[in-house]
């Protein structure tokens, strides 16, 4: 599909917005262009807990506009707690395991919120392409953001990034970025543009 191979959010507004929940289950080898596991639109809300798994899926094309968010491609709100992962999932371009978009039209950028939980072993498969583990887009004016409450991002390669590439907001107040892989800047970390470290380890 064009979107969302597994599930996909359609887009939300201020009086009836988007929102999923997923306390448990899994979304899981699944492929689209963008957002291969899950795709949220702009304004919509998604929540992920309990031992919910997303893994196994793919976001692919030959288009630089395309193949990102290999597990999820973010335009709304994420929140992720519990013992949730998000694993083995692949991405050509950019995100394989989280994709949180900039400005997108007229609306804020992405978030992502992660309070426990692990993003682990995803891949982007370029040879340009940025955050293995979590890619945070912007350009200085909308960014999306990521904040890292606790939790684990290991395991994932890219050729910017490995762990995390922040081209937007990154905060980063307890948690753990280890054992991820980049080809060229940025093994745990390859930051573009904000980041505040509070606590936590690379």
């Amino acid at each position: 599909t064009g979107s969302g191979g597994g599930v996909c959010m359609l887009w939300g507004n201020d009086d009836d917005p988007g929102t999923f929940t997923m306390s448990g289950g899994s979304i899981t080898k699944n492929e689209a262009l963008n957002g291969g596991g899950l795709y949220a639109a702009a304004k919509s809300t998604f929540t992920m807990s309990g031992s919910s798994a997303i893994s196994e899926n793919t976001a692919a094309s030959d288009d630089d506009d395309d193949g990102h968010g290999g597990g999820v491609y973010m335009r709304g709100s994420f929140t992720m707690s519990g013992s949730s992962t998000i694993s083995g999932n692949k991405a050509t371009n950019d995100g394989a395991g989280v994709f949180v978009a900039g400005s997108y039209n007229e609306t804020a950028g992405a978030s992502f919120i992660m309070n426990s939980g692990t993003v682990s072993n995803n891949e982007v498969t370029s040879s340009s392409g940025s955050g293995g583990g979590v890619f945070v887009g912007g350009n200085n004016t909308k960014n999306g953001s990521f904040t890292l409450n606790d939790g684990t991002i290991s395991g994932n390669k890219a050729s910017y990034g490995g762990g995390v590439a922040a081209y937007g907001d990154f905060d980063m107040n307890d948690g753990t970025i280890s054992g991820n892989e980049a080809s060229y800047g940025g093994g745990g970390v390859y930051s573009a543009s904000y980041l505040t470290m509070e606590g936590g380890t690379i």
